[in-house]
């Protein structure tokens, strides 16, 4: 894993869980976020801070 990525996941308060991985993706986060809104400003942070590292992403959002 890229030092700026692990350092970025280590920091942030709503990064629950960094991997890396083997396949179609090398990094898995779980992200937890209060509501939408709240996860589509952290995805814009990930973006902003991360963004020259990022060729491809998905997520799945599942609420409780």
């Amino acid at each position: 894993m890229n030092d700026k990525i692990k350092y970025y996941a280590s920091t942030n308060p709503y990064i629950g869980y960094a991997a890396r991985s083997v396949g179609t993706y090398n990094v898995i986060f779980n992200i937890y976020a209060r509501n939408r809104q709240h996860f589509k400003e952290i995805l814009q942070d990930i973006s902003n801070k991360l963004g020259a590292y990022i060729v491809n992403y998905e997520f799945q959002l599942n609420l409780q």
